[in-house]
């Protein structure tokens, strides 16, 4: 396999996926200064310039690192870019827009969640549709500059590293192979699993805990679940379209109690490989926070929409590949005898 470019030297748009959680998963709450600190991470205040824009950032740099931060420190006394960075992120997720880090926001900010950006320094929140029934909807889907996409319609994938527990690798393969026809089955996509581990395939998949060899660590259970780099034609050799996973997490191949439900995570976390961004809509399979529930995963007629538009809609008479059952929901009788 040839080696992969220094993936400090390739821009990434990485993927969050926050979660409600169980108790045991949840982190200490966060004070006043780290959560100021989030508003930097997730893009609300002072967002580096074309942050999305697919261009590399200096090696050594990621996009979290404290030199695209301004001073952190200055900002605990609220002064306008603060308030209004506040009120971006409570208007995005429907929260009371107080400019002020109230408790509803203070508990957001410390759901568990990757610590990517949530918003292109060029998204507008005020953009919105007029639907049918007179409902007007925030724009679900963010599309990425034109290159930001990829250029041909059959794409390899390859899992090269699996999860440690829990799962096993027939089971991780079938949760793979439904994500990625869930997202085959409404654009003109193909998705061909490479079996031969020494060839290269467009879309990587890994496990991985801490530092797993990209620019952005995982910090253990509760916290970052997933990150994925947007599709880039070039270079051939780089992190584009891979999607990393922490092996520190509990993952399940369906909803849960307790452990993540990974074809949830997995279909959010392809649609960033294929070119989406997230959305504000809790409906939507790119809303970055996940909320548990027993129903599996299915695309918003937005998700479909959005993947449409940049690559269109599937052929008349589609075949996908043939996908292993998952199993059913557990009940909650079933769930009680597992021991964790």
């Amino acid at each position: 396999m040839q080696p992969r470019q220094n993936p400090d030297t390739q821009f990434s748009l990485l993927i969050s996926s926050s979660f409600s959680l169980p108790t045991k998963f949840n982190k200490p709450p966060i004070s006043t200064h780290q959560a100021i600190s989030l508003l930097h991470q997730y893009g609300y205040l002072n967002p580096p310039e074309r942050r999305n824009s697919g261009d590399p950032i200096p090696s050594g740099l990621s996009i979290f690192s404290r030199r695209l931060q301004s001073d952190v420190t200055a900002m605990t006394n609220p002064n306008k870019l603060y308030r209004d960075a506040l009120k971006t992120f409570q208007k995005r997720y429907g929260l009371p827009i107080t400019a002020r880090l109230d408790s509803r926001t203070l508990e957001l900010l410390s759901t568990p969640r990757c610590g990517n950006p949530d918003i292109d320094p060029d998204e507008s929140f005020s953009q919105s549709e007029q639907r049918s029934g007179g409902l007007r909807r925030t724009k679900r889907y963010l599309i990425g500059e034109p290159k930001m996409r990829w250029t041909k319609k059959k794409l390899t994938w390859q899992i090269q590293s699996y999860p440690t527990h829990y799962l096993n690798r027939s089971q991780t393969h079938a949760v793979f192979q439904h994500a990625f026809n869930k997202w085959s089955s409404v654009a003109d996509l193909d998705f061909v699993e490479e079996k031969n581990y020494y060839k290269d395939a467009d879309i990587i998949i890994k496990f991985g805990s801490r530092r797993h060899g990209d620019s952005i660590a995982f910090d253990g259970p509760g916290g970052v679940l997933a990150h994925a780099f947007y599709p880039m034609p070039e270079p051939v050799y780089s992190l584009a379209g891979d999607a990393h996973f922490d092996d520190e997490e509990s993952w399940w191949d369906g909803p849960h109690k307790e452990y993540r439900d990974l074809l949830s995570v997995a279909t959010h976390e392809l649609g960033h490989s294929m070119g989406l961004g997230h959305s504000s809509v809790q409906t939507s399979v790119m809303y970055p926070y996940y909320m548990s529930n027993w129903k599996r995963v299915e695309l918003d007629k937005d998700d479909i929409a959005g993947m449409q538009m940049i690559y269109g809609a599937p052929k008349p008479g589609k075949k996908l590949p043939e996908i292993p059952d998952l199993p059913d929901i557990p009940s909650i009788r079933k769930l009680e005898k597992i021991v964790i």
